[in-house]
């Protein structure tokens, strides 16, 4: 399924909110803050939306520089290496 196509269901259906995708510097700030390059696929992603719920399940993203809180993925993906349930890079 080609991108526009899955743009186009997500634009089209209830119980779905997304955001508005963020910068190529706030994703850059986000990949050097947890020594990690995302994939293209992902970069794609958060460009176009950042973060999104679906029928109240989160997709982890980014929506603010802070990354202070969740669901954003340094956020979280910080605080579970400091707890212990993954490790770094």
């Amino acid at each position: 399924m080609k991108f526009e196509e899955i743009k186009n269901l997500i634009d089209g259906s209830l119980n779905i909110e997304f955001g508005l995708g963020v910068s190529d510097d706030m994703i850059r700030k986000a990949e050097e803050k947890l020594e990690f390059t995302f994939p293209k696929e992902y970069k794609l992603w958060l460009k176009n939306y950042g973060w999104g719920e679906i029928y109240g399940e989160d997709i982890f993203g980014l929506y603010n520089e802070e990354f202070n809180s969740y669901p954003n993925v340094v956020f979280t993906n910080l605080k579970m290496r400091q707890e212990n349930f993954i490790s770094g890079k």
